[in-house]
């Protein structure tokens, strides 16, 4: 079980948090945007007690997205940071997915349309061999990757392509996929791939596209929380991933990142291409 914070820590904390209790309090300080390490603070005990009782010579601040506190975050041990990074993470999805749910389909339209024309302007200067791309989940009104897909078809017919198949376990594999592909939607929205034959495991990729819910400044990524990119990105190093995302999902605040995320080297919205430095 999580920690649980002293009352009057934090004012008006997002319901369902780490059962944050709040209080009425005058005095309001400015919003931190960071987690910071304890360790190796000057002035400040290594060895000390997690707000819950455990000692740790390694706690933490938590990492505030969108809510004030007083005087400085509370600190937590490793065991209860992880635990509420989930529920951040989780409460965060939500709040994107409603925004994008609520792009309409002009704008679904237009925003995909340029955010291809820059994709495909990077693809121009790149050379690859083998190309991951997502398909869009329509009804989630994700980024299309069909325009791009056509694109390397018709223009680069060496380059192999792959995405996702689901397999009969619920996991999921890649799969090449051409033009003649055919393909069965389920009621998720997924596009199932039929009759094709899965890349032989560890296939490096040269390409990756990265379908992403939102992303911050230091090009890590918010997805549905599957962690499935993270395990897949962390076998592919040596491959230029491109996230895809709508600018409503450019987060300012950090996102709380934990040792299993995997930063991208690129992010492209409708206004502009992000770069970044390689992690």
């Amino acid at each position: 079980m999580p920690c649980e914070l002293p009352q009057a820590i934090l004012t008006s904390p997002p319901s369902g948090r780490l059962g944050f209790k709040s209080q009425p309090y005058q005095r309001k300080y400015p919003t931190q945007s960071r987690a910071f390490s304890l360790e190796g603070q000057e002035g400040l005990e290594p060895s000390t007690f997690c707000l819950r009782g455990r000692r740790s010579n390694q706690l933490s601040y938590w990492p505030i997205l969108n809510y004030q506190i007083l005087a400085r975050p509370p600190l937590f041990c490793k065991r209860c940071y992880n635990a509420g990074m989930s529920t951040s993470k989780d409460d965060l999805r939500e709040q994107l997915k409603k925004q994008r749910i609520g792009l309409s389909s002009q704008q679904v339209e237009e925003y995909s349309k340029s955010i291809n024309d820059q994709l495909t302007e990077i693809l121009n200067k790149l050379s690859i061999s083998a190309m991951h791309a997502y398909l869009p989940i329509e009804k989630q009104n994700e980024i299309s990757t069909w325009p791009l897909l056509k694109y390397v078809w018709q223009n680069f017919p060496e380059v192999r392509t792959a995405t996702w198949q689901k397999t009969a376990d619920g996991q999921f594999q890649s799969v090449y996929i051409q033009p003649e592909t055919k393909y069965e939607i389920d009621k998720s929205g997924f596009w199932q791939p039929q009759n094709v034959k899965p890349f032989v495991r560890n296939t490096k990729f040269d390409l990756i596209i990265v379908p992403l819910l939102g992303f911050d400044d230091n090009g890590h990524r918010l997805g549905y929380g599957g962690g499935y990119y993270d395990r897949f990105l962390k076998t592919q190093e040596q491959a230029q991933t491109v996230g895809l995302c709508y600018e409503l999902g450019h987060l300012k605040t950090p996102i709380p990142s934990e040792a299993h995320d995997f930063p991208l080297k690129t992010v492209i919205t409708e206004r502009k291409v992000y770069f970044y430095k390689s992690n």
